[in-house]
């Protein structure tokens, strides 16, 4: 179990020290892992459940606590990859209420409280349109 714990932590900070010191890091896997969607989802669930164990959260305890982590780590994650520029916040068009926006949408999917097809349409609703760009 502390394994678990540890791989996730390290994961986690990895990913910060590679978007926080770029020459050290693939800026490519950095942008794969901000372009969609799906993949700032992956972050908050991968977050979220470490958060979980870390906090030892048991069922028994208040039950909304993965919901509010989730809410938290979700803007936390898009409102850093809006700051860095990363995947689908690459654009200067992108403003900061739309990163917060993405990061809402991302943990409303990692919540399961929709799927990503009614994510995408609400960021689309709001101008911001998650489809990656072919170069």
């Amino acid at each position: 179990m502390k394994n678990a714990n540890l791989s996730w932590l390290a994961t986690i900070i990895l990913a910060l020290f590679g978007a926080l010191f770029p020459e050290y890091a693939d800026p490519e896997l950095l942008n794969l892992t901000f372009a969609t969607l799906g993949g700032i989802v992956g972050i908050v669930v991968l977050a979220v459940n470490g958060l979980k164990k870390l906090l030892k959260y048991e069922d028994s305890s208040w039950k909304h606590l993965p919901k509010v982590l989730a809410v938290l780590v979700g803007v936390i994650i898009s409102s850093l990859g809006w700051w860095l520029k990363l995947g689908m916040f690459a654009s200067q068009t992108i403003v900061w209420w739309q990163a917060v926006a993405t990061g809402l949408v991302a943990a409303g999917a990692a919540n399961l409280w929709y799927d990503l097809t009614f994510g995408k349409l609400i960021l689309q609703l709001i101008g911001l349109s998650p489809k990656r760009e072919d170069k």
